[in-house]
């Protein structure tokens, strides 16, 4: 039986997420992840193959968020969906 995961794939996306909107892009790497996560290197490279993959999910990730507020916030009037 598997350890269950310390931290989660989301876990390491939200640390990966927080080093792009901190430090900008050129500055997310695998060690700056794994400073902000507290995760060891190899789990993350565990979870993802490579620093422009954890990117690529972290923004894949933000975009479907993005998507499934606008579709919970239609309403008939198009002004008002895109007020909420």
């Amino acid at each position: 039986m598997p350890r269950p995961a310390i931290h989660t794939e989301d876990a390491l996306l939200d640390s990966a997420r927080a080093v792009v909107v901190d430090r900008g892009v050129r500055a997310a790497t695998i060690a700056a992840v794994r400073d902000v996560s507290g995760a060891s290197t190899g789990s993350i490279y565990h979870r993802f193959g490579s620093v422009d993959e954890i990117l690529a999910r972290a923004w894949m990730r933000a975009a479907r968020r993005s998507q499934d507020a606008a579709v919970a916030a239609r309403t008939d009037d198009p002004v008002e969906t895109i007020v909420q």
